[in-house]
């Protein structure tokens, strides 16, 4: 979608992103940080505190702009704090609108390029690879790293399991 703008993309796949999901360099030489990208799926609506903190980001990037997507939208402090602060913001209905503007072959090729592979299992952040749904004695599921071994010996990344993730798993395994 930004690359139909003419900038260069670098996405951060996974792992720590200070807070920066894609570097934007316009033209396509990567010369200077134009913008970066900050993407969150939630469902709720986006408070404050983490724009305040995107904005904190664009300063110690050295990006000239920030865009900050959700899916669920922002809360009404949220949006004057990035208007005050020149923050593009872009909930989910404006992100749909945006590839759906691209024309037929610009939103397939998107669309594809975005529906490759799994996308409802978790990834780990830390390792990139995908969750599997776990439980210790006691504990509620979980989605754990494949890397994961009880007690720190490995990855820690754990995740609770939602629960539609639950039912589905829990239908999966029931005898039919």
């Amino acid at each position: 979608m930004f690359e139909h703008k003419g900038f260069t993309c670098k996405a951060q796949s996974h792992g720590a992103d200070e807070g920066i999901d894609i570097h934007l360099y316009f033209g396509k030489e990567i010369l200077a940080l134009d913008r970066i990208v900050q993407c969150k799926a939630w469902k709720k609506k986006v408070p404050v505190e983490p724009m305040r903190a995107f904005f904190g980001t664009i300063v110690s990037a050295g990006a000239r702009r920030g865009t900050f997507v959700s899916r669920g939208g922002f809360t009404s402090d949220a949006m004057a704090f990035a208007a005050k602060n020149g923050i593009h913001t872009i909930d989910g209905v404006q992100l749909l609108e945006l590839i759906s503007n691209l024309g037929p072959v610009e939103s397939r090729i998107l669309l594809e390029r975005v529906m490759e592979g799994d996308y409802t299992t978790p990834t780990c952040a830390s390792c990139g690879i995908k969750l599997v749904p776990r439980a210790l004695d006691g504990d509620k599921p979980f989605w754990g790293c494949s890397n994961w071994k009880p007690y720190n010996k490995g990855c820690n990344t754990k995740m609770f399991l939602s629960s539609e993730h639950l039912a589905a798993l829990k239908q999966a395994a029931s005898p039919k």
